[in-house]
């Protein structure tokens, strides 16, 4: 669902539901974008489901009323915490895992955001949520 943020601007669509995307499933944590990226990108992080809450989705941005892709970023954890590098060109998600189960703990996984292939797998990490590019918290890039 997207929400207006815009109440100077927009104020008759301020804090209401103005799009639906439909999911496959609910409890999405985070949405993000990029001003150069053509996707939107959306986690199922709080869904009971482990498969679901291991999976993420892109929403291309040409076409917002449905999902262009979903797939399971793992075999375990859930996948949580999009965060775009400096460019625009990759995307860093959180695979948090368990320190209690070998072979488990979590794993920052990066994609190239043109081709959402994955390009790499930081490892052994528990749960990696705050991974922040400052030039795009500083500059808004969202």
């Amino acid at each position: 669902m997207s929400v207006g943020t815009d109440p100077e601007g927009h104020p008759d669509l301020a804090w209401t539901a103005v799009r639906s995307t439909p999911l496959p499933g609910s409890g999405s944590l985070f949405i993000k974008t990029h001003p150069k990226s053509q996707w939107i990108w959306v986690d199922m992080t709080l869904n009971s489901d482990p498969a679901l809450s291991r999976t993420i989705c892109v929403i291309a941005k040409s076409d917002p009323t449905q999902v262009a892709k979903c797939w399971e970023i793992g075999d375990y954890g859930r996948a949580v915490h999009f965060e775009y590098n400096k460019q625009g060109t990759q995307v860093w998600v959180s695979l948090w895992g368990s320190a209690n189960t070998p072979g488990q703990t979590g794993e920052i996984v990066v994609y190239d955001d043109a081709t959402l292939e994955e390009v790499a797998r930081i490892k052994d990490l528990i749960t990696p949520t705050g991974k922040f590019n400052l030039y795009n918290t500083v500059n808004d890039q969202y």
